[in-house]
């Protein structure tokens, strides 16, 4: 086989041209989808023509090698390698509109050999040769009946090869598609969290201190001593900071130091476990420790209870079990409006 003086850049897949630049591009992708999906009619006459009649060609031959309904005069195995021959014809021809040929074998003879090994495998050419072009229709014909299935294969393998190194570009649909959706998620994910920081940023700028934060508390009774910085009570892995024994309507009680005006008390329950201990729950304020009023309650199940209620003075802050229970909690927030 013999190489004619074709340019290099002949044997590259065929491409949609520059590819489109800027930030908006690299995101959207719009105009390089714009670009693939008219690559086709970006084709010149010649190489759409040639490009058509090969694609009609190889699906004869597809249908001939596979037929759905097997024919009732025998395998039409021979018949579809003669179909491949002439997919194989156009559809080296559609490669580039500067090819030319009368023939298959003129082709295998003229085009370079890098095109044949890109599509098939230079260790798969020499039987590839010999089933498309050095043989006749004749003599594949009387080809023994394990030999045809083979050399089918090969030419079935070559065509769609060859077309879909022509149809490269127009593939990249699903790919840019794909980049579009990738991006899009990263920009919202993105905005989301920013979104987040910022609301949380403000939430933090504007949230009112914690006025139990650092003050004296007690507990009805006491299971074990807790180590919330170590994560640990009663040989457990656990944040909270406190766990009474069962008893009847346990509590816990912190000291504000004076009389103090406040309107919300946030509470975090045990969060690896038995929510439903600490409820019904109700939270009660005094400024003598003897003279305690309700200010509000939960009965329901939670894990964050943010209780806001109107504003109260009072120096003495205490949230009681109103059942027989253990009560455990992770930590409580007093806080102004």
């Amino acid at each position: 086989m013999t190489a004619a003086p074709i340019p290099p850049e002949s044997l590259d897949p065929p491409g949609p041209g520059a590819p489109p630049r800027g930030v908006l591009e690299w995101f959207w992708r719009g105009k390089s989808l714009r670009q693939v999906r008219n690559y086709r009619e970006s084709l010149s006459t010649v190489e759409q023509a040639r490009l058509a009649r090969a694609q009609v060609a190889l699906e004869l031959a597809d249908r001939a090698r596979d037929p759905i309904d097997p024919l009732r005069s025998g395998s039409s195995l021979a018949l579809s390698i003669s179909l491949y021959r002439e997919a194989a014809y156009w559809a080296l021809l559609c490669q580039d509109e500067s090819f030319s040929g009368q023939t298959l074998a003129e082709l295998f003879q003229s085009l370079p050999r890098a095109l044949f090994e890109d599509a098939i495998g230079a260790h798969k050419l020499p039987d590839l040769e010999l089933a498309l072009v050095g043989r006749t229709f004749v003599e594949t014909a009387a080809l023994a009946a394990e030999q045809l299935p083979i050399d089918a294969s090969l030419a079935h393998e070559f065509v769609h090869r060859l077309l879909a190194r022509k149809l490269q570009p127009a593939t990249r649909t699903g790919r840019l598609l794909l980049q579009r959706a990738v991006r899009t998620l990263g920009l919202l994910a993105l905005l989301l969290i920013a979104v987040w920081g910022g609301s949380a940023a403000v939430h933090r700028a504007t949230q009112k201190p914690d006025l139990a934060a650092g003050k004296p508390w007690r507990a009805s009774s006491s299971l074990d001593t807790c180590k919330p910085a170590e994560h640990m009570c009663t040989s457990t892995r656990t944040d909270i900071f406190f766990h009474t024994v069962e008893e009847v309507e346990p509590w816990v009680e912190f000291d504000l130091g004076r009389p103090t005006t406040f309107s919300v008390v946030e509470v975090t329950n045990r969060s690896d476990c038995c929510t439903d201990r600490a409820v019904p729950l109700a939270i009660e304020v005094s400024s003598d420790q003897k003279t305690w009023r309700e200010v509000s309650r939960r009965s329901d199940t939670f894990n964050e209870w943010r209780a806001k209620f109107k504003p109260q003075t009072a120096r003495y802050v205490r949230l009681r079990s109103l059942r027989r229970t253990l009560l455990h909690l992770e930590k409580v927030a007093v806080r102004a409006s």
